[in-house]
């Protein structure tokens, strides 16, 4: 009969073997975890279109999923250097900073951070935040995105990142960076989102001339 020392340890062995194998299952995106909740089948993953549209609510219910918004931050701060150079701003400009939790069918999927000019967007802090922004700045400000510039690489979440995504602490996540361009073809949005790696497919269309 094994000891009372032998059995511990079979099955706390067991318990981390179980736990890889969600891992790695949540890695392939089959399952996630929701914090003090346990373990689900994951949903299929959302097919993004970056050339459809930069709009998170739009590509989502593109797809006939029902996306959700939380504002997390949103205040009037000093424009960062490198936002200042990015958007062509003045000395002494501020932005606004906006940080937003975005779900799909009410799973946290990224988290956004925005950096728009005051000057531009008067009053912007006065308007619901938890609404497509672009939609908001076509119908309240008439700018319209003409294009935008991109880039896409994996990142190394952040703790506070994890907490809100309800990941495991360190998890590999996706970090797109867009630079928003008006139809002026003037730069007026900074926009970052890390995602969680295992719930979307970001697909894009490319034509090449003959």
């Amino acid at each position: 009969m094994p000891s009372e020392r032998e059995l511990s340890s079979s099955l706390n062995m067991s318990r981390m073997t179980a736990r890889n194998v969600y891992v790695r299952l949540e890695q392939d995106g089959l399952v996630y975890r929701s914090n003090r909740r346990g373990w689900f089948v994951a949903p299929h993953r959302t097919r993004f279109q970056l050339m459809r549209s930069v709009s998170f609510v739009r590509n989502i219910e593109a797809e006939g999923e029902k996306p959700g918004i939380e504002l997390l931050e949103c205040e009037i701060i000093r424009m960062p250097s490198l936002v200042k150079r990015e958007l062509q701003a003045e000395v002494g400009q501020k932005s606004y900073y906006i940080r937003r939790l975005l779900k799909i069918s009410k799973r946290p999927v990224l988290i956004e951070t925005l950096y728009l000019p005051c000057s531009r967007f008067p009053g912007l802090m006065e308007h619901d935040l938890t609404q497509s922004l672009q939609s908001l700045w076509e119908n309240e400000y008439d700018v319209t995105i003409s294009r935008s510039e991109m880039s896409l690489k994996s990142t190394i979440l952040k703790e506070n990142e994890c907490d809100l995504l309800g990941v495991d602490q360190g998890s590999v996540g996706i970090h797109l960076r867009q630079v928003h361009f008006d139809q002026d073809s003037r730069p007026f949005s900074i926009d970052t989102e890390d995602w969680r790696n295992n719930v979307v497919e970001f697909s894009i269309a490319v034509n090449y001339g003959g």
